[in-house]
């Protein structure tokens, strides 16, 4: 049985060089808003799910137990070609967990793999979801050398993102 699931987005975390770390955001439970929370090198260092420099796509929150899920959704600044990695949040209905390899939440202990295996399927698990939208959205995707470079401008290493995620379903990123 294929269970609901809440989003639960709440602050727009920013990197620490541009002032307030948390600003609020008001929350349309229909529709997703502009941005979800921001995520940037310094949430790599938290012991929790963080969406900086992953590609697009939907991920289980193992320190969770997998009762949440993650959309991972990195845009590309036109104008200054800077990476921002948003993450949406939800949670599944009260007894459910997400299912990494079918990508909807299911009733505790039917999914398909372990909850502390999902990691090791991100990427693959998402296959399916990017193959979709280059059938469905062939603009949506970006070359690397359309990107400009950050790293030579000198910047704290957090606000830094590497050229080689330019944009959701980019085909040479790697790990």
């Amino acid at each position: 049985m294929i269970k609901t699931f809440l989003p639960l987005i709440f602050n727009k975390v920013v990197p620490s060089d541009q002032g307030s770390n948390n600003e609020s955001v008001e929350f349309d439970f229909v529709n997703l808003p502009g941005y979800g929370v921001i995520d940037d090198f310094n949430s790599t260092k938290q012991n929790n799910f963080t969406c900086y420099e992953r590609r697009y796509g939907y991920y289980a929150d193992t320190y969770k137990g997998c009762s949440m899920f993650h959309l991972c959704y990195p845009t590309r600044d036109p104008q200054s070609e800077e990476i921002t990695y948003q993450r949406f949040s939800f949670v599944c209905s009260e007894n459910g967990v997400f299912d990494q390899q079918n990508l909807v939440c299911v009733e505790n202990g039917t999914a398909s793999i372990p909850c502390e295996e999902s990691e090791q399927i991100y990427d693959s698990s998402n296959v399916r979801l990017y193959e979709s939208l280059q059938q469905n959205a062939p603009g949506f995707f970006a070359e690397a050398s359309d990107a400009k470079s950050n790293v030579e401008s000198g910047e704290a290493q957090e606000s830094v993102i590497h050229e080689r995620f330019i944009h959701p379903g980019f085909e040479s990123w790697e790990q």
